[in-house]
C-alpha cells in the first residue's frame, strides 16, 4: 500500500489517521481531475521518447549509472558540479556513447538550480528523474525495459507521474537500509507547468530540500516492481558525509567550498546510517543489476580500491 509523506510505522495513531485521510482525499481529487484533464487544453508537444535528467557531484557510481540506463532513454541531460578532473572523466565517458543525445553542463549550481536547468533542457515527452547512484536492472524480473514498455502503452494525450520503490543499499553491498520504503516521482510527463521549488525544512539549521511540484491533473500511478538498485550509502566517506548532510549543504551559498564543508563535518557521528541496516542476499540472480555484478561479495574498501579511490577517500 502506498503510504503518505511523513508516515512511518512509529507515527502516533491519531496523526497516522489524519495523514492517511488527507492523503486519500488528495488521491481521490487528483484521480477525478486526471480523468478529464480538460482545464489544460491540448497537451504540450515534446519529441517522443524519454529524457533522463542527472544532477551529479563526484558520484562514484555515475559511470555504472549511465551505462545501466542509456539503452532505455533517448536523451540524457547531465548537470555536473564535480571537481574538474572527475568532471573531465564524465565528459570523456559520455563522448563515447553512441545513438543517444547527451547534453552536458559543468556548472557550480545548487541542487535546486541544477534540477531546474536539467528540466528546462529536457526535450522528450517523458522525464526520468535519475540520480548518479541509481543503477537500472537490465535483465530478469526487474528489467527496466518493462517499465518503458508500460509507459508507452499509456494514453499519450494525458499527463502521468509514475512512482516505484527502490532497493536501497546501505554502507556495504550486502546490506540493505532497514527503512526500505522510498517511493518518489521518478518518471513523469514533460510539461512546462511542472516546477522545481526550494523549500526550507529547518530555519535554525538553514536546511533546504528541493521539491517537484506536479499539477493536480497529472494521474499518479504506483508500481510495485523494484526496477532500480539505489546505492544510497555505498560510497567513499568524503562523499558519504556530504550526502547525509545534504539538507544543510543545499541551504548554503552555491559557491560554498565542498572540501571545506567536508573538513568541518568529517568527524560527525553517523551510527544510524552505518548500523540501521539488515542483510541483503546476493545469491539470487536478480539481486544485482548486470553492470555491478562483478562487485558481488566484495567489501566497500575492495570495491573502491578497484574503482581507483585511495585510502584517504575510503
Amino acid at each position: 500500500m502506498h503510504r503518505p509523506k511523513n508516515y512511518s510505522d512509529d507515527t502516533p495513531i491519531l496523526r497516522k489517521m489524519k495523514l492517511v485521510s488527507i492523503h486519500y482525499v488528495g488521491l481521490y481529487l487528483r484521480g477525478l481531475l486526471s480523468l478529464f484533464q480538460v482545464s489544460v487544453g491540448k497537451r504540450e508537444y515534446f519529441k517522443p521518447g524519454i529524457t533522463a535528467t542527472i544532477v551529479t557531484k563526484d558520484d562514484p557510481w555515475i559511470f555504472e549509472s549511465i551505462e545501466s540506463v542509456k539503452q532505455y532513454v533517448d536523451q540524457i541531460v547531465i548537470i555536473d558540479s564535480s571537481k574538474n578532473d572527475f568532471s573531465k572523466k564524465i565528459e570523456n565517458f559520455i563522448s563515447s556513447l553512441e545513438g543517444i543525445d547527451v547534453t552536458f553542463r559543468h556548472e557550480n549550481l545548487s541542487i535546486f538550480e541544477a534540477r531546474k536547468l536539467a528540466q528546462s533542457l529536457s526535450e522528450r515527452e517523458w522525464i526520468l528523474h535519475w540520480d548518479g547512484d541509481m543503477i537500472a536492472y537490465t535483465s530478469g524480473s526487474r528489467d527496466f525495459g518493462g517499465l518503458v514498455d508500460y509507459i508507452y502503452k499509456l494514453n499519450n494525450k494525458k499527463y502521468y507521474v509514475i512512482y516505484f520503490p527502490l532497493i536501497n543499499i546501505g554502507v556495504e553491498l550486502d546490506r540493505l537500509c532497514k527503512m526500505k520504503y522510498q517511493v518518489e516521482p521518478w518518471l513523469y510527463s514533460n510539461s512546462n507547468r511542472i516546477k522545481w521549488t526550494d523549500k526550507t525544512i529547518n530555519k535554525s539549521n538553514n536546511e533546504h530540500i528541493e521539491i517537484l511540484k506536479i499539477p493536480l491533473y497529472f494521474k499518479k500511478i504506483y508500481l510495485d516492481t523494484n526496477y532500480v538498485l539505489h546505492l544510497k550509502h555505498l560510497m567513499p566517506r568524503e562523499k558519504f558525509i556530504v550526502k547525509i548532510l545534504h539538507f544543510k549543504f543545499m541551504g548554503m551559498d552555491k559557491k560554498v567550498d565542498y572540501e571545506k564543508f567536508y573538513n568541518e563535518n568529517k568527524n560527525v557521528k553517523i551510527p544510524f546510517y552505518e548500523d540501521d541496516t539488515e542483510p541483503y542476499d546476493l545469491s539470487s540472480k536478480d539481486a544485482l543489476p548486470d553492470v555491478i555484478k562483478k562487485y558481488s561479495g566484495k567489501t566497500r574498501e575492495q570495491i573502491f580500491r578497484e574503482k581507483g579511490y585511495d585510502n584517504s577517500e575510503l
